[in-house]
């Protein structure tokens, strides 16, 4: 299975969900602060 930050600028690919969700969490905190 694929994942694919949505978040704004990003559209990294993951094939691991753990990596994606820790990715995009980080990336909310970016966004954020």
């Amino acid at each position: 299975e694929i994942f694919t930050c949505k978040q704004k600028g990003c559209g990294k690919i993951f094939t691991n969900q753990d990596e994606f969700k820790t990715h995009e969490a980080l990336e909310e905190l970016k966004i954020r602060f």
